[in-house]
């Protein structure tokens, strides 16, 4: 069964800085229970509609740019869907999506550039983070 966008953002927004960023078996665990099969449909492209909204957008970015290097950390699918996350962060915020959603969450528009192994991508990141 698969999360809707909300659902997926505001238990991101529950969680909070610090479980984004410190490592955590329990966390991770409970990513991969609740979001795996949504991770998964993302990546198959069966939830692309809901590029269509920023709230939308930013789910998509988390289950395939964020929620992977939880789910599944010290293993190649944690990297596996960043290309994917790259083209939607591109098409997304070429429509203003970074700009509607808090400052809080917006940096998650543009961590899919810096994750990337591509100079260019990272540049771009450092760009859009100090603009």
């Amino acid at each position: 069964m698969t999360e809707t966008a909300e659902a997926i953002v505001q238990f991101w927004r529950d969680a909070g800085p610090k479980a984004w960023f410190d490592k955590s078996d329990l966390f991770d665990a409970a990513l991969r229970v609740r979001f795996e099969a949504s991770h998964h449909a993302a990546a198959r492209g069966e939830l692309a509609a809901w590029e269509d909204s920023a709230e939308g957008a930013l789910a998509l970015l988390l289950l395939l740019d964020q929620f992977p290097r939880n789910m599944f950390r010290n293993s190649p699918h944690a990297f596996a869907a960043d290309p994917l996350a790259r083209g939607i962060a591109t098409r997304v915020i070429a429509r203003g999506f970074d700009r509607a959603v808090p400052p809080d969450l917006r940096s998650f528009f543009y961590l899919p550039f810096e994750h990337s192994e591509n100079a260019a991508d990272q540049a771009r990141s450092i760009a859009l983070c100090e603009g």
